[in-house]
């Protein structure tokens, strides 16, 4: 597995616990898979905790043996519970602070750090014998809705003693993207490669607009694939309506995955935000733009609702 110099320095250090801030595209499952690898061969006790199922899999594939799971798949294996996630968390938690959870890994590996909740949080530090490796983007924190810690995980790892590194380098979009994004959060990142596969995607903000852009290319005879998010249990699900090389999906869905072309349908986040009244500064909506951008490689476009005929032209340009 050949690494840019950023990765190779993430990978090498020997200094303690590390904390990775990797740009979109960067290769952070890469360097997380190589700092496994050079921990394994060393023969040292560690644990890989993931989001996705597909993440530890691939782990387990190149490192036959290795501990590597789901966060949940973990929690389900210490306590038996097959009931609500966060009841379940609580009793792993529960278990811990009574002392009766007894696995401690002198290295914890943890992808997509900034997506943990306060009680996950909690959960993986209990497991933590001597140091935490973890990867992540704040600036891609779009689950805070859902209890996700983003950005407030920066604090907490900088407690925990844990160096940061940053991978600036971009391997999937154009100079282009790359800009857009640059204009959202100044990172200095930087494009060195573009990664093409011939798809495209319509992205929307809400499930009633999906099945809004659904019925409009219906009715146009226009061939796609509708992508619809997982509950916490399973895995996304995909309905085949006439193509596989255009997917429609929500923004939050999109994560994770990449296209030749995106198109954002109907919707631009609004710098405030209003909850009972109070205004706010919307930060995971931009957040959640800055991710639909990323996952373009050539073309990005923002397309109103109101100009159907503008998103169909944009399809087949």
């Amino acid at each position: 597995m050949e690494l840019d110099s950023e990765q190779q320095a993430i990978v090498d250090y020997n200094g303690g616990s590390q904390v990775v801030i990797a740009g979109p595209g960067s290769g952070k499952t890469r360097t997380l898979v190589a700092k496994a690898e050079k921990l394994w061969a060393e023969n040292r006790d560690i644990i890989c905790l993931t989001f996705t199922r597909s993440a530890a899999k691939e782990m387990r594939d190149r490192m036959p043996g290795i501990e590597a799971r789901t966060i949940h798949s973990y929690c389900h294996g210490v306590v038996g519970w097959t009931g609500n996630y966060g009841e379940m968390l609580d009793t792993v938690l529960h278990a811990e602070e009574v002392g009766r959870l007894k696995d401690r890994f002198e290295f914890v590996l943890v992808d997509e750090i900034q997506d943990l909740t306060e009680v996950q949080w909690k959960v993986v530090t209990s497991l933590v014998g001597r140091y935490l490796f973890a990867v992540g983007d704040p600036y891609q924190s779009i689950y805070g809705w859902n209890g996700a810690l983003g950005g407030r995980i920066v604090g907490k790892l900088d407690k925990f003693g844990c160096k940061k590194f940053y991978l600036h380098n971009n391997y999937r979009s154009c100079p282009g993207i790359i800009k857009m994004l640059e204009g959202i959060y100044r990172r200095n990142l930087v494009s060195k490669n573009v990664k093409e596969n011939g798809l495209t995607a319509v992205l929307v903000r809400t499930r009633r607009k999906l099945r809004e852009l659904a019925g409009l290319l219906e009715s146009e005879g226009i061939g796609f694939t509708v992508r619809y998010a997982a509950n916490e249990f399973g895995r996304p699900r995909e309905k085949f309506c006439g193509s596989d090389r255009l997917r429609l999906m929500t923004c939050h869905c999109s994560k994770g995955l990449e296209f030749d072309k995106v198109i954002l349908y109907s919707w631009s986040p609004e710098p405030w935000g209003e909850i009972g009244g109070l205004r706010y500064p919307s930060t995971e909506e931009t957040n959640l733009e800055y991710v639909s951008i990323a996952r373009a490689s050539k073309e990005f476009y923002y397309v109103n609702g109101n100009y159907n005929n503008e998103l169909l032209e944009v399809l087949s340009g």
